[in-house]
C-alpha cells in the first residue's frame, strides 16, 4: 500500500518508542523506513523528542487530531491520500482517505 501511495506519510503516536519488535524498538524501524522510501513523518505527542534521540527530524510535529485534518483536507492535495497511523492503540493500521475529483 505504501508504494501505491502518491504521497505516504507516516503518522507516528509516543507509544512507539516504547514497543519493541525483535531487537528494536517500532521508532527505529519507521525511522528506517522512513528514509528508504522517502515517507514524510508527522510525530504526535512526545514522540519528537524520541525522535531526536535518534538523529532523525519529523517532517511535521503535532496533535493527531490535527494531523488527520490537514490529511484529509482537499486543499492542494491529490486525489488520494494515504497515511500509516501508528496509535495510541498499539495497534498499526493502514487509513485511506478518497476526495472527490472536483475537489483535488
Amino acid at each position: 500500500m505504501i508504494r501505491r501511495a502518491s504521497r505516504p506519510v507516516f503518522v507516528v503516536g509516543s507509544i512507539a518508542s516504547e514497543i519493541d519488535l525483535e531487537e528494536k524498538k517500532l521508532i527505529d524501524y519507521v525511522i528506517r523506513l522512513a528514509r528508504q522510501f522517502q515517507i514524510r513523518v508527522i510525530a504526535t505527542g512526545s514522540t519528537n523528542t524520541a525522535f531526536l534521540a535518534r538523529d532523525f527530524t519529523p517532517d511535521a510535529v503535532m496533535p493527531a487530531v490535527d494531523a488527520g485534518f490537514r490529511l484529509a483536507d482537499p486543499a492542494g492535495r491529490e486525489s488520494m491520500a494515504t497515511a500509516l497511523m501508528i496509535s495510541q492503540s498499539l495497534s498499526a493500521f493502514p487509513t485511506r482517505w478518497v476526495l472527490p475529483s472536483s475537489q483535488a
